[in-house]
């Protein structure tokens, strides 16, 4: 997947900056603020700024959430270290997500359920670590 080049993300925020702290007029309406906000601390996070850590406190409460429910998340690497198996699968698990999302029938909606949670099952399968043999072979 291709990222956006580092001046280009600086340059985006630097706008947001410029909106939020009313150095530059405000060209939307008010109830964007909160969205440009948000957006402006993702934006921080990524370029590593230390004057902003909303996005970085929200997303350790949500990670933290999410564990105390069970939710485990593994890191599969960067996508020139994955297989092309496991490209495939991330591919795909995307494509159900977002039909799930646009599925305007509920049996549909259903399936596609169905078909992610098999997709999910396989990249678990295919970015389980390596174990001694006898692991391997149970």
């Amino acid at each position: 997947m291709p990222i956006r080049d580092t001046v280009e993300i600086q340059r985006a925020h630097d706008i947001l900056w410029s909106q939020h702290m009313g150095e530059t007029p405000f060209v939307l309406s008010d109830d964007a603020r909160p969205f440009v906000h948000a957006a402006l601390d993702v934006l921080c996070w990524v370029l590593r700024h230390e004057h902003s850590d909303g996005f970085t406190k929200s997303l350790a409460d949500i990670e933290h959430g999410l564990a105390a429910g069970g939710f485990a998340f593994r890191d599969m690497g960067a996508p020139a270290q994955q297989s092309p198996r496991l490209r495939s699968l991330i591919r795909q698990e995307s494509e159900t997500l977002h039909a799930i999302h646009n599925a305007t029938d509920a049996v549909e909606a259903e399936r596609l359920r169905q078909e992610l949670a098999v997709v999910q099952v396989a990249i678990m399968n295919a970015t389980e670590p390596k174990g001694d043999d006898d692991a391997q072979k149970r």
